[in-house]
């Protein structure tokens, strides 16, 4: 945003903006968590749909291989194993958005930190300024009197 030097800012007006960044903050979080949301469920159900397949896949296994117990204790192990890593894989991706997530969010809450702070130095500058011309007023009408 270019600004204009000549141009003053008011108190409500910089207090607007920053609101309004806030709101965008605010907006950009909710749709990021939404995200991570969406991408868990989906995650979810697809690791509920591969197990189905699984299940369903070993299922026909049986019939078709009528083989002895161990055979089928080594299949069921397998199954197992493969869905482990594929659902490790998946919540290893989960916990990394996580991971992106927390991170922006301190750097927000840090942000946010760092413009009350200015915020609050400007106030008094303000204040400063002010008693400051009251006090020349003061002074000149003293002056004036005596002189």
């Amino acid at each position: 945003m270019k600004q204009n030097k000549s141009k003053k800012i008011t108190v409500q007006k910089l207090a607007q903006i920053m609101t309004d960044g806030f709101a965008q903050i605010r907006k950009e979080s909710a749709d990021g968590f939404a995200q991570i949301r969406k991408e868990s469920a989906d995650g979810f159900a697809l690791a509920k749909k591969d197990n189905e397949d699984l299940a369903a896949t070993m299922a026909d296994g049986f019939v078709r291989a009528k083989k002895d117990n161990e055979d089928l204790a080594v299949m069921v192990q397998q199954g197992f194993e493969e869905a482990r890593c594929e659902n490790e894989k998946r919540f290893a991706k989960l916990e990394q958005g996580q991971a992106k997530l927390e991170q922006g969010q301190a750097k927000l809450e840090q942000g946010q930190e760092d413009i009350k702070l200015h915020l609050s130095n400007f106030a008094y500058k303000i204040d400063f300024i002010d008693l400051q011309k009251r006090v020349q007023k003061v002074e000149d009408i003293v002056l004036r009197k005596k002189g």
